[in-house]
């Protein structure tokens, strides 16, 4: 049987990352307090590390080692099978709204795209874990598998202090 060609290129149009307003710095009032907003990676003062990539002497090439390595976990773990690339389609009446259909509907040859949104928190645990679009919930369900298999990383810093960090992860993929 041939298996289903997925040609798993998960090619990384450069790994993007978040950036909101939930990123603004909050200044502490003392030691103690935390810096408790999440800080976009792109502009983190010393952005979290992989594993990998701690030894890499520039801020420049510690992000690129470590969207390198994030790139190349998802390669290993991102298993997606056949079962997930169906899903089922709803019919609605469009006078009532009730739903009048439910079948059974698979995703068509094509490239696909799955978002990620999670944070790299003030221990370097993966956090937050968040699928903002998939093609189907199966699909949802595995990128968000692979993302929490992640290794602890090392935190990132601003103002001295480890920081919540947040990562958008774009996880592209063709199905023939």
């Amino acid at each position: 049987m041939k298996k289903l060609l997925v040609v798993l290129s998960l090619f990384f149009s450069l790994v993007s990352f978040t950036q909101s307003k939930e990123g603004e710095i909050i200044e502490a009032n003392s030691e103690t307090e935390k810096i408790s907003k999440t800080i976009p990676f792109t502009i983190v003062e010393r952005a979290p590390s992989h594993p990998n990539c701690v030894d890499k002497s520039t801020q420049r090439e510690k992000r690129n080692c470590m969207n390198s390595m994030i790139t190349k976990h998802i390669r290993e773990h991102f298993k997606p099978t056949k079962k997930m690339y169906k899903y089922r389609e709803n019919v609605r009446d469009e006078k009532t709204g009730k739903i009048i259909e439910s079948r059974k509907v698979k995703l068509n040859s094509g490239r696909y795209r799955i978002k990620v949104k999670f944070k790299i928190g003030t221990t370097g645990e993966i956090e937050d874990i968040e699928v903002v679009d998939a093609p189907t919930h199966k699909l949802a369900l595995e990128a968000k598998r692979a993302v929490s298999l992640l290794p602890k990383m090392e935190p990132g810093m601003q103002k001295g202090k480890p920081v919540r960090v947040g990562y958008f992860l774009p996880i592209n993929f063709i199905i023939n």
